[in-house]
C-alpha cells in the first residue's frame, strides 16, 4: 500500500524541568514508531515546538540540518514510496522551517542509498555518503543536487558518511565505516591529506554514527560506542572527556552538536527508560532537558544567532 502523505502532528510535550537555556532554535528528527521520522524545530528552551511540514516523512535515521543563512534545513533522506507501494530510492531534501520552498534533490545517476549530513560553510554545496561502487563521500549542488564531486573512497568497501565541514571550509570531519566499527577522519576540502583521529570501535557506529566540528574549529564532538560524549582535537588528535552530570545514574548519550557560540552543546541521552534530547555546557554541568516524550529523538542541530535574525 502507497504511504499516505497526511500529516499528523506528534505530541512534543514542553518539560516541566526545563531550565534556562540559550536562545536559539534547535530542528531534530522524531521516529513515528511505525516507520519514518517526522522534523521539528523548536526553541533552545523547549518551548514553540512546532513540525516542519513536508510531503514525505523521513527515513527513520533522517537528520536535519540548517543552512548557513539559517532559513532552510537539510533533510538527509527521504522515506518515499511508488504507487503500488515499492520503496523509493533515498534522496535527501531542503525546506525552510515553515514548510515552503521544498526541494527534492535528485542528482542524475545517483544510486539507491544516498545521505547528506551538512552544508558548505557558503551554502553552496552539501556533503553526503553515496552508495556507489566504491563508496565515499562527495559534495553535490545545493540548489539542485547536481555535480557530484568525490571527496573520499572507502577502501573497506563500506560506508563513508556523516561529513561536516569545519567552519572556515578548508577541512570536513567524516565517519568511516570498517564492517561494524568506525573511526572518525578528517581531510582536506578537497579530499586530500585524510588523517584518522581516533581508534576502529571507538567511535559510535550504526545509524546514530556523527560528528561535528566546534564553532571555533578547535574541536570535534562525537559519541562512544559506550554512549560517552568525548571531544577530539583535530590537530594532536588528543582525545577529552565530557563527564555529563546525571546524578549518578546510568546514561547512554549520542549524535551530539554545539550551540551557536561553542559554550554549550546538544545531544540525545537514554536516562531511566526513556531518551530525550539536552544541553549541557561543554563541560557536561547544567544538564537541561529539552524534550520529553516516548517518542526516538535524533539529531539535534542548533540553528546559530547570528543566521536566524531575518530567517523564518
Amino acid at each position: 500500500m502507497a504511504l499516505a502523505l497526511t500529516l499528523v502532528l506528534s505530541a512534543v510535550a514542553v518539560p516541566a524541568d526545563a531550565k534556562r537555556a540559550p536562545d536559539g532554535q534547535i530542528a531534530f528528527s522524531q521516529q513515528t514508531g511505525t516507520g519514518g521520522a517526522n522534523i521539528f524545530v523548536g526553541s533552545s528552551d523547549g518551548s514553540k515546538v512546532r513540525q516542519v511540514p513536508i510531503p514525505y516523512l523521513a527515513e527513520d535515521f533522517a537528520s536535519p540540518s540548517w543552512s548557513p543563512d539559517g532559513r532552510s534545513l537539510l533533510i538527509s533522506n527521504l522515506l518515499r514510496f511508488d504507487t503500488a507501494g515499492e520503496l523509493l530510492p533515498f534522496r535527501p531534501a531542503t525546506v525552510k522551517p515553515d514548510g515552503s520552498d521544498f526541494k527534492l534533490l535528485d542528482p542524475p545517476g545517483a544510486p539507491f542509498d544516498m545521505y547528506c549530513s551538512g552544508w558548505s560553510p557558503d551554502g553552496r554545496r552539501l556533503i553526503c555518503g553515496l552508495g556507489v561502487d566504491p563508496p565515499g563521500l562527495f559534495t553535490i549542488r545545493a540548489s539542485d543536487g547536481g555535480d557530484p564531486v568525490r571527496l573520499t573512497t572507502n577502501p573497506y568497501g563500506a560506508a563513508d558518511t556523516f561529513g561536516d565541514f569545519s567552519p572556515d571550509g578548508k577541512r570536513f570531519v567524516l565517519v568511516r565505516f570498517k564492517g561494524e566499527e568506525t573511526a572518525l577522519f578528517t581531510a582536506h576540502s578537497d579530499g586530500s591529506h585524510l588523517r584518522q583521529l581516533t581508534p576502529y570501535g571507538f567511535a559510535q557506529g550504526h545509524e546514530i554514527a556523527t560528528a561535528h566540528w566546534s564553532p571555533d574549529g578547535r574541536a570535534i564532538i562525537f559519541a562512544t560506542g559506550e554512549g560517552r560524549l568525548f571531544l577530539v582535537h583535530p590537530g594532536s588528535a588528543r582525545l577529552t572527556p565530557i563527564h555529563l552530570r546525571t546524578g549518578g545514574s546510568t546514561y547512554f548519550a549520542f549524535a551530539p552538536g554545539w550551540s551557536p557560540d561553542g559554550t554549550r552543546i546538544v545531544f540525545s541521552l537514554s536516562t531511566g527508560g526513556q531518551e530525550d534530547i539536552y544541553t549541557a555546557r561543554r563541560d557536561g554541568t547544567d544538564l537541561v532537558r529539552i524534550t520529553n516524550t516516548p517518542a526516538f529523538e535524533p539529531f539535534a542541530d542548533w540553528r546559530p544567532e547570528s543566521r536566524h535574525r531575518s530567517g523564518k
